[in-house]
């Protein structure tokens, strides 16, 4: 099976999405074929790539990369941050087509509108569209109050309902988000949970206390 992934962050990037998601695409890259379309590192990534052009195409162990351009402003400012976001999303749409015709598109919410992307790719190839919502928004951004206009969080809501009802599945994180998504009306047998994961080589008890709890 041909899956095509969007998300912003990547490896070598460290944000929890690259991680995760580059776990997972490792472990689906065992037995399908995956394509991730990404962006130029910019979330304190450990290493720099070579990327250049619109899209550039690259290898992480099994698994094809589109590393799309980017801008890689500092995100300590928000515009700086909504300019990498924007110019992933534009780019994304180039990096996608590249790729032949998937048999599923899998979005995640890293820019949280890539998720915008993916339904549209999906609808154009005829494909089922999944997804995984790490967060919810705006609701992020209007319980943290950076977003207070009204007429912004109505339409940004409306923006949201349309991408969930676009999604053949929508991936929930576990019990209190499956009750946030049924409160804004995705259906139930829309939702899967499929909880967070860490590596058990690295993370594990530890025989006495750590120094950093002490």
């Amino acid at each position: 099976m041909r899956v095509l992934v969007l998300n912003q962050y990547f490896h070598p990037d460290r944000s929890a999405t690259s991680q995760l998601l580059t776990e997972l695409c490792d472990d689906l890259a065992q037995h399908h074929d995956v394509y991730v379309v990404t962006g130029r590192p910019s979330y304190s990534p450990s290493t720099q790539t070579s990327s250049h052009g619109l899209v550039s195409r690259e290898r992480h162990g099994r698994v094809r990369v589109a590393r799309v351009w980017s801008t890689t402003f500092d995100r300590g400012y928000m515009w700086k941050r909504l300019a990498n976001y924007a110019t992933y999303m534009l780019s994304s749409i180039a990096g996608a087509f590249a790729i032949r015709r998937p048999d599923v598109v899998i979005a995640l919410t890293d820019p949280p509108p890539i998720g915008l992307i993916g339904a549209f790719i999906a609808k154009v190839r005829r494909v089922p569209f999944v997804l995984v919502t790490k967060d919810i928004f705006p609701e992020v951004a209007v319980e943290l109050g950076v977003l207070r206009n009204v007429a912004l969080i109505r339409l940004l809501r409306s923006v949201r309902q349309a991408l969930f009802s676009a999604a053949d599945r929508v991936v929930s994180i576990g019990r209190d988000m499956d009750r946030r998504l049924l409160d804004i009306g995705v259906r139930a047998d829309r939702i899967t949970t499929i909880h967070d994961w860490a590596d058990g080589k690295l993370v594990r008890p530890l025989s006495q206390v750590s120094s950093i709890r002490a």
